[in-house]
Formats: structure tokens, C-alpha cells, sequence
């Protein structure tokens, strides 16, 4: 059975989401990371093959990542985390998923990006980037 690089991709992206769930350990599932990384392949048909970057560090040093929860489908309560020391991608699931259960915003619950709002210089504040995907099958972020 030949496999594509569309089956290659989707199998990689499963990969990475089950791993998520597994250090999830039994908490509620919600984040659904869609952050991906691609080789630079240099071909003219602009063929993507997905990197597993769940072990990326996208921010080095030390982190506080907060939610003010005012979101459309909050519930208002306000988030921070602990503070991280140079978190993967991997760590980073896990502080969204918590985020989402805390502040109620089920909805926007595809990990797309993280963001410094803040350099304190011994430590960063940063929001993560979170979506949703609307009737249209749209995404909408925030």
C-alpha cells in the first residue's frame, strides 16, 4: 500500500495528538494542537511533509502564560498558569487544556501560536493564540 504525503501528514498529526492525550493523563481532552511545522521540501509542486514538533521550545526562559477568561464562550474566570521554564509544545497542550477548563472557552480549543504580551526580563508573559472552527468550517481565532 503506497502512502501519501497527505496520509504521511495526517498520521503525523494524529501522532501528536494522541501523545497530547496520553500525558493528559485522565483530565477532560479539549486542546487540539494545530500549531505544525513542514521540511523545506525546495520542490515546484510545493509538497509539505509535516515535522513532529511537540518537542519544540517556542520561547526560552521563563514563562507565565495567562487569560484574562472575558472570552465570548468564558465563563469569565481568569487563568495563569505556574511558571514554565522553556516549555515544549508538548508542556504547552497541557497548560492550554487547563486554561480551557478554567476559564470555560470550549469553544476556541485549537492551540495555534503563543505570544510574549509582556518581557519583565527575568520572565515572560504570554497568551497562547486559540481558535475555533465555525458552521462553515471556518477558523475563527482569538
Amino acid at each position: 500500500m503506497e502512502t501519501t504525503i497527505k496520509d504521511f501528514n495526517k498520521l503525523q498529526e494524529n501522532e501528536m495528538q494522541n501523545e497530547i492525550e496520553k500525558s493528559l493523563l485522565n483530565n477532560e481532552i479539549i486542546v487540539k494542537f494545530c500549531k505544525y511545522e513542514y521540511y523545506n521540501t525546495n520542490n515546484k509542486k510545493n509538497i509539505k511533509i509535516m515535522k513532529y514538533n511537540l518537542n519544540t521550545i517556542p520561547i526560552k526562559g521563563n514563562i507565565l502564560i495567562i487569560d484574562h477568561g472575558h472570552n465570548i464562550s468564558g465563563n469569565g474566570k481568569p487563568y495563569a498558569s505556574k511558571i514554565l521554564e522553556s516549555p515544549t509544545w508538548l508542556e504547552i497542550c497541557k497548560i492550554a487544556n487547563d486554561l480551557i477548563n478554567t476559564t470555560g472557552t470550549y469553544f476556541f480549543k485549537y492551540l495555534h501560536d503563543i505570544c510574549v504580551v509582556q518581557d519583565l526580563g527575568n520572565i515572560k508573559i504570554c497568551c497562547l493564540g486559540m481558535g475555533g472552527i465555525d458552521s462553515d468550517h471556518k477558523m475563527l481565532r482569538i
